[in-house]
């Protein structure tokens, strides 16, 4: 009894605090913390008592300056469900001002029930009417607040017992019945009277709350005073409109107020003291218990520094191999023509591979050489002009996948691992299709000028395989490595239109397919080859200016698209870079890895729209 005294004096002091600063009462009610004990060595259970329902989003927590991460609220303990009904005096004299602020304060009340809680809705002038019943659609009774009408007359206890058989009809015994009065004058149309008002409340069981607006001349304080006192409630008066609202949510706090439970995994910090803010109010500091401390330091915050270096210093390498192995894949035209005729041409052969490696290479080839992922990567080496054997690339992927998963897990965690495995694995095959990408651009560039020299060396009265001589000695690379290929294949004794065919294929050249075409045409039914090519090289020369112009006047979608696409991952790297604490529930939380799939998921699309956007139809 003492201690429900207490409770009942604390709320009636901070009713008087809101009085003497309305001004303040906008803002959200102080945090209210009523405990804390350890979660885990860098986890605290924070117990905060607040009105209404709290999701994590309502709370905010710092250790030190510094973010610390809400990992989940929930109820602590069981809770009974409230039924609460509002009865607001809609006399002639709440008209206007009066009545908008009643409102405003019931749906204060309305919020402080929760999803859990029923609530209804009684009016009193001079009759008493149930506008809602208990219901647990608040919107309803909201809606209802809205649009409420004033009369004449003033039936108070009218409306209270009204209020009370309402709240009453709900079946549940075990909830917690509570009915709140808003009114501004003194009962003067009711047919009950207070005595008998008063023992039926006492009887009832419902605890019975009042708001009373002083600035009416008609208030009178002290029936109010008793019909709350002999409920346990409290009654709480105000001098101003203003004052209305503020004091609706200052008692749903301190009369409906729930405690949760909320977990906070706490940031790197040697600081003890926690604030903890719920909905923005004025923060609570609760002091770290024994045993519990801000996290450790993280591979990242430890060697964030040194991987960063690492990886700079690993990609100015690998641009720089890149950028020596394009410089050295090329020789001058000049020294190409001489080195068969030369004593460079058997000194320049590279020198013999590693036993151990071709060996392996062998191996691979053979149990994997039919499988079809082995012969599309064949296929790719052989597109971007690889010379080495593809059981090296295949060994050189596996190492590029190994070390991003490793990566992947060092600086994000074991989940990361298989992104990290897969990005591994595409770099090189992304590598060997730009490669691929690159030399036939190169290839078709060349192809009309070759195309040229072939035909004026037909009509010189060289054979065709004579011209296809012609042109290997006068080509550039890569031209000159696949027509002198393809020149080999002749000498071998395979039909030229196959070794045309075959190099089409290498190539992926929709140009060269019309050269191969019309090989095979001339071979089978005659005519003027060079004449022919002649029309063939205008076609293919007009085809690259048609497409330089398409892309031109799609290089700004195109731009857009490709900032659009990279700008959400270079913000993502740039924040974990400069506050990986603000990042690390991203990345470490379940909640995180959803949000990073749905955003994936969105991105891939959007890409694949912005590409068939932008991207030129095919040229035939």
């Amino acid at each position: 009894m003492n201690a429900g005294r207490a409770g009942r004096a604390a709320a009636v002091a901070l009713i008087a605090t809101a009085l003497a600063a309305p001004a303040a009462w906008g803002a959200a009610p102080p945090t209210d913390v009523t405990g804390v004990s350890p979660a885990g060595p860098h986890t605290v259970r924070v117990l905060v008592k607040t009105a209404g329902d709290l999701a994590t989003s309502d709370v905010e927590a710092d250790l030190g300056g510094r973010f610390a991460f809400v990992e989940g609220v929930h109820l602590a303990g069981p809770v009974r469900r409230t039924d609460l009904v509002f009865a607001v005096d809609t006399s002639g004299s709440m008209a206007g001002a009066p009545i908008a602020a009643a409102t405003a304060a019931g749906r204060r009340l309305l919020d402080a029930v929760g999803s859990t809680g029923r609530v209804g809705l009684v009016t009193f002038s001079d009759t008493a009417t149930v506008v809602r019943p208990l219901t647990a659609d608040a919107g309803s009774v909201r809606a209802a607040l809205g649009a409420l009408d004033t009369n004449s007359g003033t039936a108070l206890y009218d409306g209270i017992g009204l209020a009370v058989d309402t709240v009453l009809a709900a079946p549940d015994p075990d909830a917690r019945r509570i009915v709140v009065v808003l009114s501004d004058g003194a009962d003067t149309a009711s047919s009950a009277t207070l005595t008998g008002l008063t023992r039926r409340l006492h009887a009832a069981g419902v605890e019975v709350d009042a708001v009373g607006l002083e600035s009416s001349p008609s208030f009178r304080a002290g029936p109010l005073r008793q019909l709350t006192t002999a409920t346990g409630g409290e009654l709480a008066p105000t001098r101003t409109l203003a004052g209305l609202e503020p004091i609706a949510l200052q008692l749903s706090q301190a009369r409906l107020a729930t405690t949760y439970a909320v977990d906070v995994a706490l940031p790197q910090s040697g600081a003890r003291s926690l604030h903890v803010r719920v909905r923005g109010g004025r923060a609570a500091a609760v002091r770290l218990p024994e045993g519990v401390s801000g996290s450790s330091p993280s591979f990242w915050s430890a060697y964030g520094g040194a991987v960063v270096v690492l990886l700079g210093v690993a990609a100015v390498g690998m641009l720089a191999y890149v950028i020596a192995a394009a410089a050295g894949s090329r020789r001058p035209p000049l020294s190409a023509r001489l080195a068969d005729y030369t004593a460079q041409g058997a000194a320049g052969e590279p020198p013999a591979r590693s036993l151990f490696m071709l060996e392996l290479s062998e191996l691979l080839e053979a149990r994997f050489g039919e499988t079809w992922v082995w012969k599309r990567l064949d296929r790719l080496c052989g597109q971007a002009g690889i010379q080495r054997p593809t059981g090296h690339v295949a060994l050189a992927a596996a190492g590029s996948g190994l070390a991003g998963a490793l990566a992947a897990t060092a600086v994000l965690g074991l989940l990361a691992g298989v992104p990290g495995l897969i990005a591994g694995l595409a770099a090189p095959v992304a590598a060997l299709r730009f490669r691929a990408g690159r030399r036939q651009r190169q290839f078709e560039a060349e192809l009309p000028e070759l195309l040229s020299v072939w035909a004026s060396a037909l009509r010189a009265g060289r054979s065709f395989a004579q011209a296809l001589d012609s042109i290997v000695d006068e080509a550039g690379e890569p031209a000159h490595t696949e027509f002198r290929r393809a020149q080999q294949q002749v000498r071998l004794g395979v039909p030229v239109e196959q070794a045309l065919d075959e190099m089409s294929q290498r190539l992926r050249s929709e140009s060269f397919e019309l050269v191969v075409l019309t090989t095979d045409v001339q071979r089978r039914v005659g005519g003027n080859v060079a004449e022919i090519f002649d029309q063939v090289a205008d076609t293919v020369r007009r085809r690259h200016q048609f497409s330089a112009r398409v892309k031109a006047l799609t290089s700004m979608g195109r731009l857009s698209a490709q900032v659009l696409i990279g700008l959400p991952f270079a913000m993502a790297a740039l924040l974990t870079l400069i506050n990986h604490d603000y990042m690390r529930p991203l990345y470490s939380t379940r909640t995180g890895h959803i949000l990073i799939a749905v955003g994936l998921a969105m991105m891939t699309a959007g890409a694949l729209i912005l590409r068939r956007m932008v991207k030129p139809r095919t040229i035939a």
